[in-house]
């Protein structure tokens, strides 16, 4: 079976169309037969996605370091639930048991994820699809941050493309399916 991962928000947002997007997202995993791999939480955009992932008769793997207390984990068990030692255990975890990485909004855990694995695939320690699901603008920001890095010299443009940025989940499906890791690690001349 194919997984995919996602990383996303323990908050649900503000704006209803995080959770509903959540949701569609959840329901294209099960109508495409993928396993979901994701951070183990219940709550926020996590347990919104895993949650209708389980109710739609997906299947989840959760991944969630030994640290957070077991409130926190949603309804799975055995071999549905993996906890690792550290925060970068699960992160090293999730992507090892994926076969593509779709992130959607999120606070500091979400971006430091996202963060990990560019750098891991920028080095080609990975060769997996990064979906940004830009949902209502919300990584604008975060994006024009990447292009100010290129144009100011820190980041590789083809390394920087590494990111496939979509406004839509049939956008992100179809990047997935026509994705080719063909950038390794590389410097700036000087």
């Amino acid at each position: 079976m194919k997984s995919i991962c996602v990383f996303c928000g323990s908050n649900p947002g503000h704006n209803p169309i995080y959770k509903e997007t959540a949701i569609e997202l959840a329901k294209e995993i099960v109508q495409k037969k993928y396993q979901l791999v994701y951070g183990g939480g219940k709550l926020g955009l996590m347990g919104t996605i895993a949650n209708h992932v389980l109710d739609c008769g997906g299947n989840v793997l959760g991944v969630i370091p030994k640290t957070l207390s077991s409130e926190q984990l949603l309804r799975l068990q055995g071999d549905h639930l993996v906890l690792t030692d550290s925060i970068s255990d699960r992160i090293q975890y999730m992507v090892d048991s994926s076969d593509a990485l779709v992130v959607l909004p999120g606070g500091f855990g979400t971006m430091e994820e996202l963060s990990s694995v560019l750098c891991w695939s920028e080095l080609s320690l990975h060769q997996k699809p990064i979906i940004l699901l830009n949902i209502n603008g919300y990584f604008d920001q975060y994006i024009s941050f990447l292009q100010t890095a290129v144009e100011e010299g820190f980041l590789v443009e083809a390394n920087y493309r590494l990111l496939k940025t979509v406004s839509t989940i049939e956008e992100g499906f179809r990047a997935i399916d026509g994705y080719h890791h063909d950038v390794a690690f590389k410097h700036l001349s000087n």
